[in-house]
C-alpha cells in the first residue's frame, strides 16, 4: 500500500503541471481588482470570478474564487473599518478535470481558514491558513487526502474496496506568508514519509 501511494505521489509532483498553455499559473495580484473587491471588467484578464465568500469574526473578510481553465486562485482580502478591501494574497490550485476542482468547503473559526479543494476524483488537498496577531496570514497547515481501490480485497461484491490515506505537510509556522501560494508549494510540503 505505501509503495502505491509514494508511486502515486511521485507521478502527480512529477506531472504537476503540464506542458500546454496553462502549465503555470496567472500571477494575481491587487491590479486585478477593484477598490470594492471586485474582479475588473477586463478581458484581456482571461480569469473570471466564480463565488465570493464573506467570514466574519473580530475582522472581517472576503474571499474570491476565480477560474481560469484547470487553474482555481482563491484571493483573500482584508476588510478594513473603512470599508476598504485589502488584498493579501492568492492560492492557485490545478484540477486536471474540467468538471472537478471546486472548492468543496472553506471553513473560518478561531483565525484559521481551512480550503478543501479536489484535484481529481480521488485526491483533495486541504490548506489552512491563520490570521496572527500582526496582521498578516500564515500557511498553518497543507494535507491531502487519497482515496486508493483496493482490487485485492473484493468479498462477495463486485467493486472494490477503497481505503484512504491522509498526508501531512511539513510547515513551519509562522514562516510561509499568504502572498501567491501555489499547489506546487503545497505539494512540496507534503511529507512522503508514511
Amino acid at each position: 500500500m505505501k509503495k502505491i501511494i509514494l508511486i502515486f505521489l511521485a507521478i502527480f509532483s512529477f506531472n504537476l503541471y503540464s506542458q500546454n498553455i496553462d502549465d503555470k499559473p496567472m500571477k494575481i495580484n491587487k491590479n486585478y481588482f477593484t477598490d470594492d473587491g471586485n474582479l475588473k471588467n477586463n478581458r484581456n484578464l482571461s480569469v473570471y470570478a466564480i463565488r465570493k465568500i464573506r467570514f466574519t469574526d473580530k475582522s472581517s473578510y472576503e474571499m474570491i474564487i476565480l477560474k481560469n481553465n484547470y487553474w482555481y486562485y482563491y484571493s483573500l482580502f482584508q476588510i478594513e473599518q473603512n470599508n476598504k478591501y485589502n488584498y493579501i494574497g492568492t492560492i492557485a490550485f490545478k484540477s486536471f478535470n474540467q468538471t472537478e476542482g471546486l472548492v468543496g468547503n472553506i471553513v473560518y473559526k478561531d483565525n484559521f481558514f481551512t480550503v478543501e479543494h479536489t484535484v481529481m476524483s480521488n485526491l483533495k488537498m486541504y490548506i489552512t491558513f491563520k490570521y496572527n496577531d500582526d496582521k498578516k496570514i500564515y500557511l498553518d497547515k497543507a494535507s491531502m487526502i487519497v482515496e486508493l481501490a483496493d482490487n485485492n480485497s473484493r468479498v462477495n461484491t463486485n467493486e472494490a474496496k477503497t481505503t484512504t490515506k491522509q498526508v501531512n505537510g511539513n510547515v513551519v509556522p509562522n514562516k510561509i506568508l499568504y502572498e501567491d501560494v501555489t499547489m506546487d508549494m503545497i505539494s512540496k510540503l507534503l511529507s512522503l514519509d508514511l
